[in-house]
């Protein structure tokens, strides 16, 4: 018999509990995060401001109260042609605050651990110079906030059943996705740099600035963690103070290997992990440069689960009728950790520079715009901000922006006709500035990490309401002609009678699905 359905029971239960994972929250929220600082002593007044870049730390979170508040820090790297001629660094910071509600629904069981986190990045940094020694930087932060519950329907069924009858139940499986979220310990990433080949270090060279991007290559799940292999992007502005020597950048890559505890993880499951520098300390001794980053990953996890539920009720052999309730659930479909290489060229024209200009120093923020599926392909594609600092031969400094777009195209399950939904952060790993002939090039490595899914309906019973008895009468006999839209189900709940009795007295193939409109086939009369 088929075994999406259920046979007649003298003693039927009332109902089955449906359980699954469902989001109750998702939002875009944007806040500005803003700072007055003023230099220290020791280092030169401000000549020129030329740029300032943001970073966000991870927020910790707290959920009650039915709402969710995230707090967290934003790190600042303010770059400055000091009064001096020289290039400074002065690093500052800001914290950060948000609410927002989850408006869970009476069906959703907050106990069993909700899943609540929020992705943030900047949006837009401005800086401007108040004084010789003053500074005020705004930020505009985009944060999204997404959160999981564990949505319960039980069937209630009205009525109780006459003495005698029974009950029928279709079901139907869908594959579903599971989300889950982790944030790894901070840990640290420690190398001593010699510059050899590139600089002669002495007293007078300094470091002028740090950064540190983190890229993930490999990403294993197994259950209750996520395994995580990749570098950290260390990117050095160092100038000797001694000479008019332009600045110079000295590149190394930390390896890494980390595990992520996590609840929710499991074997066969995916994970989208992206990281953060926290901290990072470098110092110079004896012709070296000693370094520190302190590392923190976040992980958003999926992984498919089949389930199984009631999309059809009804009594044999009474009055019947079931209500039913669409579920928008989600299904996962890929993570990505990759990289991406962008390389544009201009001309000094084009960009507005000057044609004796020097570029001394290049920044980046990328962001994704938008995910597509071309010729069975995933396809994102977004845009690379990236902020020049020139030279000029008197020693002038400026600054200029360039955007240019970027794409990468991955593999995954087929999405054909699908509306794609997709969260996560691309980052700028490293950027380099040459020139090729009369014109200039930027090579830069974005780093993309992203998780894909999709969302599709799915029809549940959520009661079903009893009547009166069917009497009829002793010798009568009921013929039915089902049309081309009948099915043994449709049948069988039209005349209150089991599935199986039809099958046995009227000897009908039961090989198909009772739903399926094949299994009456060539029947052109059935008995009740």
């Amino acid at each position: 018999m088929d075994d999406f359905y259920t046979p007649n029971k003298s003693n039927p239960i009332s109902g089955e509990v449906l359980r699954l994972q469902l989001p109750l929250c998702d939002k875009i929220l944007t806040n500005e995060v803003a700072g007055d600082f003023f230099l220290p002593d020791y280092q030169p007044e401000i000549k020129r401001l030329l740029r300032v870049t943001a970073t966000v730390q991870p927020p910790s979170h707290y959920i009650g109260g039915g709402s969710a508040e995230f707090s967290g820090t934003v790190d600042f790297c303010i770059i400055y042609a000091g009064n001096d001629g020289g290039l400074y660094c002065f690093p500052a910071s800001s914290d950060y605050t948000f609410r927002t509600s989850l408006e869970a629904g009476a069906d959703f069981d907050l106990h069993d651990g909700p899943v609540c986190y929020a992705l943030c990045e900047p949006e837009a940094v401005s800086g401007r110079v108040g004084g010789p020694r003053r500074l005020s930087v705004k930020c505009r932060l985009r944060s999204r906030v997404r959160a999981y519950g564990s949505y319960v329907m039980e069937e209630k069924r009205r009525g109780a059943l006459p003495d005698g009858c029974g009950e029928e139940r279709l079901w139907r499986e869908s594959e579903v996705s599971v989300s889950a979220y982790g944030m790894s310990e901070p840990f640290v990433v420690s190398d001593e740099i010699l510059p050899e080949g590139e600089i002669d270090m002495g007293d007078e060279w300094r470091i002028v600035s740090g950064d540190a991007q983190v890229m993930v290559g490999e990403v294993t799940c197994s259950n209750g963690r996520v395994g995580c292999r990749g570098d950290v992007m260390l990117k050095l502005l160092m100038q000797h103070d001694g000479t008019a020597a332009d600045p110079i950048c000295v590149w190394r890559k930390l390896p890494f290997d980390k595990e992520i505890i996590m609840d929710g993880a499991t074997i066969g499951g995916e994970a989208a992990v992206n990281g953060c520098c926290t901290e990072l300390n470098l110092s110079m001794a004896e012709g070296k440069v000693l370094c520190e980053a302190e590392i923190v990953l976040q992980a958003g996890a999926q992984a498919r689960e089949t389930v199984a539920y009631t999309t059809d009720w009804y009594a044999t052999g009474a009055e019947s009728s079931c209500n039913t309730s669409e579920l928008i659930v989600p299904r996962a479909l890929r993570c990505i950790n990759g990289n991406v290489t962008q390389s544009e060229s201009w001309s000094m024209e084009e960009s507005g520079l000057a044609a004796d200009a020097r570029v001394i120093d290049v920044a980046g923020q990328a962001t994704v715009e938008r995910v597509s599926v071309e010729r069975g392909r995933y396809v994102i594609s977004g845009h690379g901000r990236y902020t020049l600092v020139t030279v000029l031969p008197d020693g002038e400094m400026m600054a200029k922006d360039i955007e240019c777009p970027w794409r990468y195209v991955v593999d995954g399950p087929a999405a054909d006709g699908i509306i794609l939904h997709h969260e996560g952060q691309a980052r700028v790993l490293s950027a380099r500035v040459r020139m090729d002939g009369k014109r200039s090039v930027i090579d830069a490595e974005i780093g993309v990490c992203l998780r894909l899914w999709s969302e599709e309906p799915i029809r549940v019973v959520s009661g079903m309401t009893v009547g009166e008895r069917i009497e009829q009468r002793a010798g009568e006999s009921v013929l039915c002609y089902p049309s081309r839209e009948d099915t043994l189900w449709s049948v069988g709940k039209r005349y209150g009678v089991g599935v199986h009795a039809l099958v046995k007295k009227n000897r009908l193939n039961d090989e198909k699905r009772a739903d399926d409109k094949r299994s009456l086939a060539d029947v052109r009369v059935i008995g009740i």
